[in-house]
């Protein structure tokens, strides 16, 4: 490696460090600090990165990594769930928006190839952008919230058939519809073998692995199944993204999925960004600042068609018109994956003239940049329009048999001491979730009908995904005062207010467990020898009332704040 290649990497760290940041206090999606970054960095302006191949590669790597992640949110069961959403409504968008679209600009006399790539990539909207505004808005659990994931998942498969079919449109003179057919069916015969051989070996690896509690091995084994199946699918002659999106969609199946996906995200997101830093860098600035105007009137039309499409597209699934409204706003923008479609169009293939490739990939940035002030604007009317005229338009509450669910609480061990607790919960009707590092746990939680996931507590990830900001209490029941403290830590990371009560076995610890966060503790030493002494005092004819009197008293004592009641 020699000085230039070593000081291009420290430009890309620099970036991470300090555009991230600055972009996450200006509240703007982090895809858009890295494109401004590269714009900045690249050789159009500054030149600090003259090498844009360099970061093109360590970009590949990341964009395999976003496909893994996405297998990894897309399991077979899911599909299952949300199949009007996904394959109905979905496809419906895709479909219409790249007609309109595509058709605008086979009029405006782009041949057919560029109008499919056209309309096809600016129907895509960005899944960081839309889940990031509904999430802020608590609209995921809502009837407009699953109809947009919906189209956004339907999106995300779109991809590999797309991908796919580009080289197909590069190297041959059929037909897109022959070139679509053909890939289809080529597809299908890998995809099938994959999946099956996949699921015969995938469960048993991890399970070997997770019993060996070795970190270093479970992080291998990912890698693994990561780069086995994107070899697989190379072998097989198709892409090697549509290999990682089913090696990620492979572990889905298993309990290990959410711990996966954990483990990889900070890694992921980096190669992501370091992808998108080199989209930034192949923008033709000098193109950008020449046709401001007509990129802006691009991106307004942009925006409105898809608002228009999928408002007609959702009242017509039986959404209610304050819903479809919301859902189509947060939508309405070009997505992530129409940089890669256009980048690989454009410089793999020669499907696109780099021109062409620019504006639209400006567009793409513009309209994502765009869409959290129209959305914000919207909404607002909507909330005020609502209260008016439908109360209820906007909390058409949606029921997903797989969903984490919120208003939960969040039961971290299912040891005896956690299966305790959960009875509790259950004889209560209060929702719970289970959350164990321990496989063997989770099956006897599966067994006993409890909503579960395998995980570590100690990973802010896992209690993320575990919806533990939307909780309404924590109970950690794992034994081990550094393990608690370890977690406390973590979710309170994330969650300031969510109570959290603590298993504890040394009531000198206490103190230290409400510094970090632990708005209580039950002392199993305490409670036993309360109780043990209570059983005595009672069997000797002792009075009841003063007993309780006594256990109350030394519940004070010894306690901040307990997590039960007194007895």
């Amino acid at each position: 490696m020699h000085g230039n290649q070593v000081w291009e990497i420290i430009a890309f760290l620099a970036a991470v460090v300090i555009f991230i940041p600055v972009f996450f206090k200006l509240k703007v999606n982090p895809l858009l600090a890295f494109i401004g970054a590269g714009i900045l960095l690249g050789p159009q302006v500054l030149g600090l990165i003259r090498d844009v191949q360099v970061a093109e590669n360590i970009g590949d790597l990341g964009l395999l990594f976003l496909m893994f992640s996405i297998g990894l949110d897309l399991s077979f069961h899911r599909f299952k769930v949300m199949r009007l959403y996904i394959f109905g409504l979905g496809v419906a968008q895709l479909l219409g928006t790249a007609l309109i679209i595509g058709g605008a600009a086979f009029l405006m006399n782009k041949n057919l190839h560029e109008a499919v790539i056209i309309g096809l990539a600016l129907a895509m909207s960005s899944t960081a952008v839309a889940l990031r505004l509904m999430q802020g808005r608590g609209e995921m659990h809502t009837l407009q919230g699953r109809a947009s994931v919906g189209i956004l998942l339907l999106q995300d498969l779109a991809v590999i058939p797309i991908m796919v079919l580009l080289p197909q449109m590069a190297s041959s003179d059929t037909s897109v519809v022959s070139d679509l057919g053909s890939s289809i069916l080529k597809a299908v015969g890998a995809v099938t073998l994959i999946i099956l051989i996949g699921r015969m070996i995938m469960r048993p690896l991890f399970r070997a692995v997770v019993a060996a509690k070795s970190p270093e091995a479970f992080t291998a084994t990912i890698l693994l199944v990561f780069l086995g199946t994107a070899w697989a699918t190379q072998m097989a002659g198709l892409s090697i993204s549509l290999g990682a999106f089913l090696g990620g969609m492979l572990i889905a199946e298993t309990e290990f999925g959410h711990e996966v996906e954990a483990e990889i995200s900070s890694f992921s997101s980096l190669l992501l960004g370091v992808f998108f830093l080199s989209v930034g860098m192949m923008i033709d600035v000098h193109y950008a600042l020449t046709h401001i105007p007509q990129i802006l009137l691009l991106t307004v039309v942009v925006m409105a068609a898809k608002i228009v499409i999928i408002y007609f597209l959702e009242m017509r699934f039986g959404l209610k018109k304050y819903g479809a409204v919301s859902s189509a706003v947060v939508l309405c923008q070009a997505g992530e994956f129409g940089f890669v479609i256009f980048n690989m169009a454009a410089q793999s293939f020669n499907l696109l003239s780099k021109s062409t490739s620019s504006q639209l990939q400006i567009v793409i940035a513009l309209s994502m940049a765009l869409t959290p002030f129209v959305f914000s604007f919207v909404t607002k009317r909507l909330d005020a329009a609502a209260e008016q005229e439908e109360p209820a338009a906007a909390e058409q509450e949606f029921d997903e048999d797989d969903e984490i669910p919120t208003n939960h609480v969040l039961l971290i061990g299912y040891g005896r001491v956690g299966q305790t607790t959960a009875r509790m919960l259950s004889r209560n009707n209060i929702p719970f979730l289970v959350l164990d590092a321990d496989f063997h746990r989770i099956e006897e939680a599966k067994s006993n009908n409890r909503k579960c996931i395998f995980g570590n507590a100690t990973n802010p990830k896992i209690l993320s995904i575990a919806n533990i900001s939307q909780a309404r209490a924590v109970v950690i029941a794992i034994s081990g005062y550094q393990t608690a403290c370890n977690i406390l830590s973590a979710a309170r990371l994330i969650s300031k207010d969510v109570p959290i009560y603590v298993r504890c076995d040394d009531p000198s610890k206490w103190a230290e467990l409400t510094q970090l966060g632990a708005t209580g503790s039950i002392a199993e030493t305490l409670e036993c020898g309360i109780r043990l002494g209570a059983s005595v005092v009672i069997a000797l004819g002792g009075d009841e009332q003063k007993i309780r009197d006594a256990a109350s008293v030394m519940r004070q004592e010894n306690v901040f704040n307990t997590a039960l009641p007194p007895t």
